[in-house]
C-alpha cells in the first residue's frame, strides 16, 4: 500500500481530491506500521496544504493518537479537547465522539490533571452508561482517584472495571484483582490483561 501511495502524493500534477485521498490514507497506513514520525509527516501535510480536506476531523484524530503514541501527552490532549468541543457532522464514523472523549480522558491521567480526569470521566459515565467502552473511562477514573488519594472510590471505579469484563480475561483463573493493595499504575500498562482496551500513558 506504501508503495503505491508513495508516488502518487508526490506528483504534482496528481488532483487534489487524489492527493488528499492519497495522503489519508497513507497517514493511516503508516499509523497501523506504527511509524508514527512518518504518520504523523504525512498526516501534517494533509492538514497544513488541504485544511478543508473531506478527511480533516479523522485526520486531526490521528494526529492527536500518534502524539499519545508518543507520549506528546500535551499536543495530544490539545487535539483530542479540540475535537470534543465541536459539534457532530454526519460524516463521523459511529462512536467517533465517544472515541475521541475516552483519548482526552487518557491524556488528562497521563498529564496528571486528576480532577479534569475524574470529571470527565464521570460525565462520560453519566452520558453514556450503555458505551461498550466504559470500562476504560472507568478504569481511567480509577488511575485519576488513586491519583487524588482517594482510594476507597478508586477501588469502586476497579470493581466497575472487574464487572464490565465479568466473564473475560479480568475474571480468568489467576488474573489479578487491580483492587489489590491498588496497584501503581506502572504495573498496570496498555499491555496488561487486567486493564481494558486503550493506552493509558504513565
Amino acid at each position: 500500500m506504501i508503495k503505491l501511495l508513495t508516488p502518487l502524493v508526490a506528483d504534482p500534477k496528481a488532483p487534489p481530491k487524489l492527493t488528499q485521498s492519497a495522503l489519508y490514507r497513507l497517514g493511516r497506513t503508516q499509523a497501523e506500521r506504527k511509524d508514527w514520525k512518518g504518520a504523523a509527516a504525512t498526516l501534517d501535510r494533509l492538514l497544513t496544504e488541504y485544511p478543508d480536506n473531506p478527511y480533516r476531523r479523522e485526520a486531526r484524530f490521528w494526529r492527536a493518537e500518534l502524539a499519545l503514541q508518543s507520549d506528546d501527552l500535551k499536543t495530544a490532549e490539545a487535539g483530542f479537547a479540540a475535537l470534543a468541543s465541536e459539534p457532530s457532522t454526519t460524516t463521523d464514523a459511529e462512536g467517533f465522539g465517544l472515541t475521541v472523549r475516552r483519548r482526552l480522558i487518557q491524556c488528562l491521567v497521563g498529564l496528571k490533571r486528576w480532577d479534569d480526569a475524574i470529571a470527565a470521566a464521570e460525565t462520560y459515565r453519566a452520558e453514556a452508561p450503555k458505551d461498550p467502552q466504559l470500562a476504560e473511562a472507568d478504569f481511567a477514573r480509577g488511575r485519576a482517584l488513586q491519583g487524588r488519594g482517594r482510594f476507597d472510590e478508586a477501588r469502586a471505579a476497579y470493581q466497575a472495571v472487574i464487572e464490565a469484563r465479568k466473564g473475560g480475561e479480568l475474571a480468568a483463573p489467576g488474573a489479578v484483582d487491580p483492587r489489590r493493595n491498588l496497584l501503581p499504575p506502572e504495573e498496570l500498562s496498555p499491555g496488561d490483561p487486567r486493564v481494558p482496551q486503550g493506552r493509558y500513558p504513565l
